[in-house]
């Protein structure tokens, strides 16, 4: 048995990387500090600077937030990493919003070390004045140098940071809600903080950092704003073709199970279709009976007929959001990529199973969100036994094109509680078992 499951997608290596290379940032981010502060203890004093605890005490309150924060970040960091790299070795994501959170929480310290930063800036470069100063480039050019080497690498860290956040969410099997979405608020949060941050602080950076994270957000919540109709109004729209095929199976008494036909039986690869025998024990039609045919109901040669799956389009859909044909790629890459497409692309369902055992082929799906259509779809006997939901048809048509081979629906079944929906297949040579 092969199983392959979706809901905790396999964690990458950048969400180990990425997070201790922050660590790595942090370290430089301290040198290029403590040059500044040994600039200003002991440059400074060469130009008549005046020491007193009245500058003295704010310059040191800010230099350990500052060094703090630092210290907070690479903390944050270094147990996201250890965490997502436990996570790695154990092939699973569980609970990946702790590391959402700590990526959060690194974000919002390194923008509040901006602000401690503007502070001591102002302190620098206002306060020091008053305390007989005298500005020459001879030590301004070397504090400036080293500035703005500090500020570009906690904005580096910034951007490592909110990447490694977003691949957090990009694996996080979120329920009902678009990571877009969620993505969109996590950034007018932080620039919600950062802002705070900015007006306590008086830091203009910290304020333009905060307006970019809010400004990003609110696009990120615009642009992935979409449309979403109520699963009655689906069920309303494809009932009536559903009904109109069930009547056509029952007025031609086609009594078989639908075989999902592959390419080798199609002039066009691409097409989905079904043949529907019409004796109950049929064996399957040959390529040569169906080709070029396939645009046909009925069939005399194979006394059966052909019908376009009421899941053809959901397939199509899902090669979209895949990115590939089903007919360019094998069984292992769709139980593979078919889950992730299901779960996380378009949302369907909270997990999919595939499971293989030689000719015999079990789809599971776990809280399907379109489960409340089977009760009126189970009432066209003929569709619901012989070919199965859309959801059952789409996936056979997967099947067939991904494998080359026949697809036969076996069964549907949907558990008492609406939790499960369990689909069964036959392929290849198992279609001639009873």
């Amino acid at each position: 048995m092969t199983p392959m499951q979706s809901q905790n997608p396999s964690v990458s290596k950048a969400l180990v990387i990425l997070p201790l290379s922050v660590v790595g940032l942090v370290a430089v981010s301290v040198f290029f500090y403590l040059r500044l502060d040994t600039i200003v203890h002991t440059e400074l004093y060469r130009f008549e600077l005046e020491f007193s605890s009245e500058w003295a005490e704010k310059y040191w309150a800010n230099s350990w937030l500052i060094l703090g924060s630092l210290v907070g970040v690479a903390l944050v960091n270094f147990v996201s990493a250890m965490y997502m790299l436990a996570r790695y070795r154990a092939r699973n994501v569980q609970r990946p919003w702790a590391a959402a959170i700590l990526l959060v929480i690194g974000i919002c310290v390194a923008a509040a070390c901006v602000a401690f930063f503007n502070r001591l800036e102002s302190i620098v470069h206002g306060d020091l004045y008053r305390f007989d100063l005298q500005f020459s480039v001879e030590w301004a050019i070397p504090y400036w140098v080293n500035a703005r080497w500090f500020l570009g690498l906690i904005g580096l860290l910034l951007a490592v940071d909110c990447t490694s956040l977003i691949y957090v969410i990009k694996i996080w099997a979120i329920e009902n809600i678009a990571r877009e979405k969620v993505i969109a608020w996590l950034l007018l949060l932080a620039g919600g903080g950062v802002l705070f941050l900015a007006w306590t602080y008086g830091s203009s950076i910290s304020a333009f950092a905060g307006l970019g994270f809010i400004l990003w957000g609110l696009v990120m919540l615009y642009a992935g704003s979409k449309r979403y109709v109520e699963e009655s109004m689906l069920t309303t729209l494809i009932f009536p073709s559903l009904a109109n095929l069930d009547r056509l199976l029952e007025d031609l008494d086609c009594r078989g199970k639908a075989l999902f036909l592959p390419p080798e039986f199609l002039s066009d690869f691409e097409a989905c279709r079904a043949y529907i025998s019409v004796e109950k024990s049929g064996g399957p039609p040959k390529p040569e009976h169906i080709r070029g045919k396939e645009n046909r109901v009925l069939l005399k040669e194979a006394s059966g007929v052909i019908v376009e799956p009421p899941g053809a389009e959901l397939t199509m859909l899902l090669e979209k959001r895949i990115g590939t044909s089903f007919t360019r790629v094998d069984l292992q890459f769709l139980q593979r990529e078919l889950p992730k497409a299901f779960v996380e692309k378009l949302q369907l369902a909270k997990n999919l199973q595939i499971d293989v055992e030689r000719s015999r082929i079990r789809v599971t799906i776990n809280d399907f969100s379109l489960m409340g259509m089977y009760e009126k779809i189970s009432s066209l006997v003929r569709v619901y036994s012989q070919i199965g939901s859309p959801v059952a048809s789409a996936i056979g048509c997967a099947l067939a094109k991904s494998t080359g081979e026949l697809v036969s629906f076996e069964n549907e079944v949907v558990s008492q509680r609406g939790r499960y929906l369990t689909i069964e297949y036959r392929i290849g040579s198992a279609l001639g078992e009873k």
